[in-house]
């Protein structure tokens, strides 16, 4: 049965995760310091072999996945955007600082931290939503590359429901996943004579690449 190693990456910082505000679908460039996470874990990965590289349309993931292929010698037009893979929405508080979302709507807030599940952000989408687009598209590479090594960058939402999906743990348990700028997770996925996908977590959230062990700054913004 065919093993397809999954390389899932965080992309790097931007302004706004700096600022402490709330991204989603807003099309937010790395900053300097996030460019430079970019090109430090490409060259971390330049030399592990992967066939196929995938990221969320956002500029932000997409610029993370581009300094890896770089790194790798390879043209940029490889990498495969999936909308499957862009950030949750967060609607109507998009653009706006973790302080004036907790000061506006306090308790949007409290739910959001004691039980994520239940939130849907305003003109905006649930993890639940996030979830059911974000596992076809990576089953989709998955099955696309047996036995191969892939890679996909994107965000801190949408790598948060795919790994509790392939702990097979429910949405409640949103926050028991870190993801830090750049952050690298492994899943390899066991494709079953079924066609059954059998995921299992080699790691998560690691920063090696840094040559740190924890992040030095907090992202409020999620």
């Amino acid at each position: 049965m065919p093993t397809t190693r999954v390389f899932l990456c965080r992309h790097g910082e931007t302004g706004w995760n700096r600022e402490g505000r709330y991204q989603g679908f807003q099309d937010i460039p790395l900053n300097e310091r996030g460019a430079e996470q970019a090109k430090q874990l490409a060259t971390f990965l330049k030399n592990i072999e992967i066939h196929a590289f995938y990221a969320s349309p956002l500029s932000r993931a997409r610029e993370t996945a581009v300094a890896i292929v770089s790194a790798k010698k390879l043209d940029p037009a490889v990498i495969r955007a999936d909308q499957g893979f862009a950030e949750i929405s967060h609607g109507s508080h998009e653009g706006m600082l973790a302080a004036d979302v907790e000061r506006d709507n306090p308790g949007l807030m409290r739910a959001w931290r004691a039980a994520p599940h239940t939130v849907v952000w305003p003109k905006g989408e649930s993890v639940e939503m996030v979830q059911a687009r974000a596992i076809p598209a990576f089953e989709k590479a998955v099955r696309d590359n047996p036995g191969k090594s892939i890679l996909i960058a994107a965000h801190d939402a949408v790598n948060k429901v795919l790994l509790l999906w392939a702990a097979s743990s429910p949405l409640s348990k949103f926050w028991v996943f870190k993801q830090d700028s750049t952050c690298l997770n492994v899943i390899d996925v066991v494709q079953g004579d079924n066609g059954v996908l059998s995921p299992s977590i080699v790691m998560t959230n690691s920063l090696a690449h840094t040559g740190k062990v924890f992040a030095d700054l907090v992202h409020k913004a999620l």
